[in-house]
Formats: structure tokens, sequence, C-alpha cells
């Protein structure tokens, strides 16, 4: 039985005022928990070299993404079924402890645990961020909303590493304790203004058996993407062993999701095409962007001998053209109803980004190189929240939370997936050209791999045999991240033109 049932795709009830403090306080816990998967990325060996553990730095990371994303769909019907108070709850007082104790560990061990509490509490923050715009936004205004939080992720992309980089050396406990009154601060605006709806009571047993299935299912697939070719290697008994049980929990939890009265992952959402296709474009985007896209700075560092914060700052029209589209786009999509259009022109420019990035040599010009990121990141923005605001316009008002999670989750699981394949690629097709390239002496020719991964976290300058057998190994990698790109332009032709009627 359901009471004081919230419609989230009836028209809001909230003053204009409401919706901006809430948008207001969602923005700023999200910027903060994208800020904290980002900045390790230039903070972490100067955190593990003082707190001893450098043969924990996966692991650090890894605890980060791997509970808050496995998490998402059970955020997802907790929202659906209790509204979105007790999640914001939740997962602000996760985050919030997680950041407070990785702010104080003394030890790798403690660093690691506090970052699984505080990605618990991270992945709940961003599916909450995503529901509740959908609730309580106009609905013109709804994909400009959630075009915002692309651009965040944007910003976040650009000032983390930067911030990290910064305070590394002196000051890293700050990045996490940080977070603390900014995270309170964004916490209690949301709040204030999430007591305001009405709250859906829907009965019957919470789905425990499909949860616990759903988790284990998604972190052990998780932890292959994550490891695989990585502290796993491929012919590694262990890998085979994870495989095996990540599709026997997967079998098991479509089993058990078939017959729950309450499913907490409803599979009948993907018998709705337009959901099911804005999902796997979702999880091709994530493949592209934290895949594709993470192998150029290595290009412009180990062929043409940029620093890794040169590198990155070289990155920053990716980003620009990105924030720019994703407020463009969302604006216009508000105001046409029209989606398709704009996610197939994404779609195009992504190809023609990365066909040009294929193509890169030892002397491409600037210009090319910059020309090949605008377009990139003209295609991320225009296609990256917008698939999202497919997805949801085609669910009914009961399962907003269940498929917005899902949806992000796929995003996640694809940027894990593109991680680890993409990289198997790039890292395979280098040690073989380097094997094949270098003299053999006295010992046998060297571990290609090992050299290959001596010079990312040394920073060493690449010669110029290692750097040729890099850059042949990267024009592969980009030709099949371009053949992804073709694939999402498969999917997202063939959603709607325009999103349902009244939206």
């Amino acid at each position: 039985m359901t009471t004081r049932t919230a419609d989230p795709s009836a028209p809001t009830q909230l003053s204009r005022g409401d919706v901006r403090v809430v948008m207001a306080g969602l923005l700023s816990l999200v910027m903060l928990a994208a800020l904290d998967q980002t900045v390790m990325a230039t903070a972490l060996p100067s955190i593990a070299e003082d707190l001893g553990g450098l043969d924990q730095y996966s692991w650090a990371v890894a605890a980060y993404l791997l509970p808050g994303t496995a998490a998402m769909p059970i955020y997802g019907k907790v929202i659906d079924a209790r509204g979105p108070t007790p999640v914001l709850a939740a997962a602000a007082t996760l985050f919030i402890a997680g950041s407070l104790l990785c702010g104080i560990s003394q030890t790798m061990d403690q660093l690691v645990w506090s970052r699984g509490v505080q990605g618990l509490g991270a992945g709940g923050l961003m599916t909450l961020a995503f529901t509740v715009t959908f609730m309580v936004a106009p609905p013109k205004a709804r994909p400009f909303f959630q075009n915002l939080f692309g651009v965040v992720f944007a910003i976040a992309s650009i000032t983390g590493p930067l911030a990290g980089g910064a305070l590394a050396a002196t000051a890293w406990r700050w990045l996490f304790l940080g977070n603390v009154p900014l995270a309170i601060a964004g916490t209690i605006a949301v709040a204030i203004v999430l007591r305001r709806l009405p709250t859906p009571r829907r009965g019957g047993p919470f789905d425990l058996a499909g949860a616990a299935l759903l988790i284990t299912a998604a972190m052990l697939w998780l932890l292959l993407a994550s490891f695989a070719g990585v502290v796993l290697p491929w012919t590694s008994p262990t890998l085979w062993t994870l495989t095996a049980a990540a599709a026997g929990a997967s079998w098991l939890l479509i089993l058990r999701e078939r017959t729950a009265a309450d499913p907490v992952l409803p599979l009948h959402l993907f018998r709705n095409r337009t959901f099911a296709l804005s999902g796997l474009a979702a999880a091709l985007l994530g493949v592209l962007l934290f895949g594709g896209v993470l192998f150029i700075p290595l290009y412009l560092q180990l062929v043409r001998g940029l620093t890794p914060t040169d590198s990155g700052l070289a990155m920053v029209p990716m980003m620009l053209a990105m924030v720019a589209t994703s407020i463009l786009s969302g604006k216009l999509i508000g105001a046409t109803r029209r989606f398709r259009a704009t996610l197939v022109t994404g779609a195009a420019l992504t190809i023609t980004g990365l066909g040009i990035a294929s193509t890169f040599d030892r002397t491409s010009s600037p210009a090319l190189i910059t020309a090949s990121l605008v377009l990139l990141g003209a295609g991320m923005g225009l296609c990256m929240q917008n698939v999202l605001t497919a997805a949801q316009t085609s669910l009914p008002p009961q399962a907003i939370g269940a498929g917005t999670s899902l949806v992000s989750f796929s995003r996640q699981l694809g940027a894990s997936l593109g991680v680890a394949i993409l990289g198997a690629l790039l890292n395979a097709q280098w040690a073989a050209r380097l094997a094949d390239t270098l003299p053999a002496d006295d010992t046998g020719r060297p571990d290609a791999e090992q050299l290959f991964d001596g010079l990312l976290t040394s920073g060493s300058p690449a010669n110029q045999l290692v750097s040729g057998a890099f850059l042949d190994a990267f024009h592969i990698t980009m030709l099949a991240a371009t053949g992804t790109a073709l694939l999402l332009a498969v999917a997202t032709a063939a959603l709607p033109s325009r999103l349902p009627h009244g939206e």
C-alpha cells in the first residue's frame, strides 16, 4: 500500500528559491565527491610514501570507487521506497565520517578502510543528486540542471589533480578534512528543502537477499575490472576464479529478482527500450571518458615530453568544451524536447576527436591536438548527462530512483571496464613492440611491461625506441576507442527523437 506517494514527474511544488537552494547544495556535495576521486591521481604517491604502504596504492583508489558504485542501485531503491531524506542522512554521514577518518589516518591500512567508508557515502550522494534533481526541477529546466553535474565533473577533473599536487607534499590531510565543513553545510541546505516534499511509504519487506546478491555481484565485477591485467595477470587462476564467482553471483541475482515481490533490481525496466539503450550508452560513455581519453596525457608525456602538470593543463580545452556544450545542450533540450539529435551529434564529434587522436605522432601540431581535445570534450558534453535525462523520462514515477541509479552504475562499470580493457590493450601492444625493438643483452630482453610501469611511476623521459613503441600501441588503442564511439552512435541513433509529452 502506498501513502503520500510523491510523483517525480509532476510539476514541482517548491518555489524557485527552494529549487536553487537544493541544487546549490547538491552541486556542492557532488563536487566534493568528485574531487575526492580526482585529487588522488597526483596526491596518492606522496600520501603512500608518508604513511608507508606503496604496495597498497591500488587499493586506496579502488576502496573509494568500488563500494559506492556497487551500492548505487540500493540507494536508488531506497529513494523510491522511502524518499530521498534517509539516503541523504546515510550518505552524508558516511562521506563526512570517511573524510574525517581519512584525514587522521596514520597508516595505509587505515586510509584504505576510511576511503571505503567515504566512497560508500559518495556513491549515495551522486545517486541522490541525479534523482532529486529530476524530482524538484521544473520539467523544462531538468535537462539544464542535470547537465550542471557534467560541468561539476569537468571542473573536478581539472582542479582535483592540481589541488592534489599542490597539497600532497605539505598538507595532504586537508584534502580530506576540508570536506567536513563544506559537506555539512551542503547537507543542511538540501535537508531543509527535502523536508517539504511528500514522502512515499511503499509497503512490503525490503529485498535483503536481492540487495546482498546485487552488492556481491557488483563488487566482484568491479574488482575484476579494476585489477585484471594490473594487479592480477590475465593468466592468473585467481582472476579466472573471480570471473566465475562474478558470473555465478549475477546468475543467482537474476533468479532471485525474477521471483521477488518487490525486487531491488527491477528487471522489467530493461524491457523499456529507451531505458535499456540509455544504460548501454552510459556504459559506453564511461569506457570512452575514463578509458580512451585517459591515455592522451600519456602520449603527451611519453612521446611529446610534457611534464605531468603541463599535460594536465593541455587537457583544459577538452574540459572547457565539455562545460560549454553541457550547459548549451541542457538549455536546448529543455526548450525543444528533442534529445536524439543532440546525442547523435555528440557521438559523431567524439568519433571525430578520437579518430584524429589515432593519428597523433611526434610532430603533430599543438593546434591539431587541441582540435581533437575540443571535439572530444564537446561530444562528451552533449552526451554525458543527456543520456541520463533520456532514461529518466522513460521511467514510471515509482522507479525514478532505481532507474537513475542503474544508469549511473552502468557508467561507472563502463569506466572500470574501459580502463581495464583499453589499458590492457595498450600495455600488451606496447610491450610486444618494445620487446621486438629493444636489443637483447647477455641477460635476455628486458621485461617490457615492467619498463612501461617504471616509466609511468617514475616520470622518466622515454627514449626514441621506447616512445616509438608506445606510439604504435597508442594508435591501436585510440582506434579501439573510436570503434567504441561508433557503438555509442548506433545506440543513441536508436533512441526516440524527443522527450515524452509533458516532459
